[in-house]
């Protein structure tokens, strides 16, 4: 795929190249010779081009190209002035293929021209002043800290920002990664793979830290605080009694002084080398035990009764990542045992929301529990997303795919129904998780940005409150430090702390939408 830009140039090269009165050849019958031809036409200069010459074993006799006849390479060089190469990919392999095949003293009276050498050569050119600008230079959209903090109002949206716990040392990260392991690893390794790529994503303000430390904590605490976010939702990794990433949980039990409301997301899926989630490479299994429904309520009640837990009308608020894990009857049978535990331990019930990840769109009282909650990425956001072809020069290591997501913002796809249930909105940073998986199929939104985050919020606080009671206006944010997945409120060195103004200003004009 080519840009206008590299038409241009390409109309250029051939139009100063070639003699309107010469005997020219296009080597190729390919997309790159119909391009070449294309543009040859609008330049009235089509007529110089004699045949079109292919390798000796791919001409069929008569055959015949945009017109003009197809000649194998070791009968076309006689009277001819030039060759134009019309492969995109293999030009040099034909290159090579011609001074293979020309005699010394059709090299010298036979111009060969690498047209697409040079627009490679180009788009080379163009990711290395990309690599530059985006590296060693402050981007343009950097936006500063802002010492006007938010006041919190009752009337307010309740923000809440998923949160991964994973930012310390583990044994089992050690054992299949490398001792010393973290999501830091693979964040600060990354490169711009094509043009325009958006990486590495550098930490800002809090820097590269270690969640074991209290006073990363706090610096955490006081940024969300100071620009609106109301709690965090927390990741737990717990598998049938053995919890991971416990640590930094723990740690924000003991310290009350960390005045945030939060939550826990069950992380219910298979840990994995390969971070899918799936079944290959399993480093923990997920799966239910006969006495877990205890053991797990058990483990999470002391997070349950801390009064900053966050709740619903006195129900502590229990988030499933991935339901469909287990069979339904099983789900609601656990959901039920919760529930018991819950009110034995002096809760009216629980508030228990499943979300959409892995494409769930089931009515989720089917499966015992009380609202749905929207999860990004899932099946969802590719349905709103159109597939994406970088442009130019692409890192030959990238097995990845790009998803288009700037459609999707300006229709507000965003807004799609979720049946007649209750549900809970959220909203993406951005998304690219090449730092994780750039060599296994690692997935890019673009056209994610804090402007387009900005937006998103907006509608979606404006339709919290038409849609929830006080006590349960809450949307969701994907999320305050996925950092290996490129989805942070926390601030970089790109856009600085715009994420993080962006819900302060979403909350502020929220409040007076006249203004």
């Amino acid at each position: 795929m080519f840009l206008n830009q590299d038409i241009k140039i390409l109309a250029e090269l051939l139009e100063e190249g070639i003699n309107p009165d010469g005997s020219w050849a296009i080597y190729g019958t390919g997309d790159g010779a119909s391009l070449i031809y294309m543009i040859l036409n609008k330049l009235s200069l089509s007529g110089s081009i004699k045949m079109i010459i292919e390798k000796d074993e791919n001409v069929r006799p008569d055959q015949i190209f945009q017109g003009t006849p197809v000649r194998k390479l070791t009968e076309a060089c006689g009277q001819l002035d030039g060759i134009i190469i019309g492969a995109i990919d293999n030009h040099e392999i034909i290159y090579q293929r011609i001074l293979k095949n020309l005699t010394k003293e059709q090299l010298g009276r036979i111009r060969l021209v690498n047209i697409f050498k040079d627009i490679r050569e180009r788009d080379w050119l163009r990711y290395l002043e990309h690599i530059e600008r985006s590296i060693l230079k402050k981007s343009d959209n950097f936006i500063g800290f802002d010492k006007e903090r938010h006041h919190f109002s009752e009337k307010d949206t309740k923000v809440i920002a998923w949160y991964l716990p994973q930012f310390h040392q583990l044994e089992i990260n050690n054992q299949y990664h490398g001792q010393g392991f973290t999501e830091w690893t693979n964040t600060s390794k990354m490169i711009p793979l094509f043009t325009g790529h958006y990486q590495p994503h550098i930490p800002f303000d809090v820097g590269y830290y270690d969640l074991l430390n209290p006073e990363t904590l706090r610096r955490q605490v006081y940024l969300a605080k100071h620009y609106g976010i109301y709690g965090f939702c927390i990741h737990y990794y717990w598998f049938s009694g053995k919890r991971f990433m416990e640590k930094p949980l723990e740690l924000f039990l003991k310290h009350k002084e960390l005045d945030m409301p939060f939550c826990l997301d069950w992380a219910t899926e298979n840990w994995t080398a390969l971070w899918d989630g799936e079944n290959r490479e399993i480093m923990i299994e997920q799966k239910l035990g006969d006495h877990d429904d205890e053991k797990f309520m058990e483990d999470i009640l002391p997070y349950m009764k801390d009064s900053r837990y966050i709740k619903i009308d006195g129900r502590p608020v229990l988030v499933i990542y991935r339901v469909n894990i287990f069979e339904k009857e099983r789900a609601r049978l656990l959901f039920h045992n919760f529930r018991e535990i819950a009110r034995e331990n002096g809760f009216p019930d629980l508030y228990i929301m499943l979300t959409t990840a892995r494409g769930f769109q089931d009515n989720v009282k089917d499966w015992g529990a009380d609202a749905l909650v929207e999860y990004h990425p899932s099946n969802m956001t590719f349905d709103m997303a159109g597939r994406y072809k970088p442009l130019g020069y692409v890192n030959p290591y990238f097995n990845g795919e790009t998803f288009d997501m700037e459609a999707a913002i300006e229709e507000r796809r965003y807004l799609l129904p979720h049946e007649e249930q209750t549900y809970y909105r959220s909203v993406l940073t951005s998304w690219d998780n090449t730092a994780r998986k750039a060599l296994s199929k690692g997935i890019i939104f673009r056209g994610l940005n804090p402007g387009t985050f900005k937006k998103w919020l907006a509608d979606i606080v404006a339709e919290s409150k038409e849609v929830h009671s006080g006590s349960e206006d809450f949307v969701f944010v994907n999320s305050w430090n996925e950092w290996a997945e490129g989805s942070h409120l926390e601030p970089d060195l790109k856009y600085g702390y715009a994420y993080l103004q962006a819900v302060k200003e979403v909350l502020e004009e929220q409040r007076d939408p006249g203004k």
